[in-house]
């Protein structure tokens, strides 16, 4: 169980509340990430629901956009990827994801690991890290469309408990861009 959380929760209800997250067939926005996130490189990034294979398979389409330096100021164009998620658990150990490409992934292919620990997780919302045993991680963190305009502290909590910073707050920084371009 993890006790330095102020709402412990063991690594079962990590897993449940992260299967619960992607099997949503809400749109999953990225609204915060930290350490080596590139906003030259990619904005707006969501994911939707395509599909679930068996219990640990969730397929999934991320959109994104790419800021264009060959058209005007500001431009943008769209990416969008197939990615199949693995649920990666063993009872009472820290789930984690692995995810499976398919095809050219475009510019975000440079950003992603194949895995990532679920550092905490909930029905509307979960933060995702990497492996770095020596300091604080690269995280982020992803929230239901629902749920964009609730404060989410436990998902923050973990997050600026745990993550390397800068934070970028992708939320806050490109939201009236991203409405504008969807």
């Amino acid at each position: 169980m993890f006790s330095w959380l102020h709402c412990s929760i063991s690594p079962d209800d990590l897993a449940t509340g992260f299967r619960r997250f992607l099997e949503t067939t809400e749109t999953l926005h990225m609204l915060r990430a930290s350490g080596d996130w590139r906003t030259d490189v990619v904005r707006c990034l969501t994911s939707t629901f395509l599909g679930k294979p068996d219990k640990r398979y969730y397929i999934r389409k991320l959109e994104y956009f790419v800021p264009s330096a060959s058209r005007s100021p500001g431009s943008l164009i769209k990416y969008e990827a197939k990615v199949t998620i693995v649920l990666k658990y063993v009872e009472e150990k820290q789930p984690s994801i692995q995810v499976i490409k398919h095809g050219d992934l475009g510019p975000i292919g440079k950003l992603m690991h194949e895995f990532y620990p679920v550092l905490y997780a909930q029905s509307d919302c979960v933060v995702l890290g990497s492996y770095n045993l020596t300091d604080r991680t690269t995280c982020s963190m992803w929230a239901k469309h629902s749920a964009l305009n609730r404060p989410l502290s436990d998902c923050k909590f973990v997050l600026f408990s745990l993550c390397a910073n800068p934070i970028y707050n992708a939320h806050e920084y490109e939201r009236e861009q991203c409405r504008k371009i969807k």
